[in-house]
């Protein structure tokens, strides 16, 4: 909350069908409260990159749009 450099330790569980095809997706809101939440950015990453029950520290940059890569505003990581 009202933090330039969030910090999210969570730990999350989801049930996987095909890890070599399917990816994780990460979108990140700026909540006005009030107002509707912008989108700040978005990232993913492919599961087949991951090891199951394996902590993984990641840093993703993150993008406008995953289907449309011309913005080349740094959106954070």
């Amino acid at each position: 909350n009202n933090d330039l450099n969030p910090v999210w330790n969570e730990h999350f569980e989801f049930i996987v069908e095909d890890a070599t095809t399917q990816h994780l997706v990460v979108k990140i809101y700026d909540d006005e409260g009030i107002q509707a939440s912008e989108l700040i950015g978005c990232a993913q990453i492919k599961l087949k990159d991951l090891v199951p029950g394996k902590v993984k520290d990641v840093w993703l940059k993150l993008v406008k749009d995953l289907e449309i890569q011309r913005d080349n505003k740094y959106r954070g990581q």
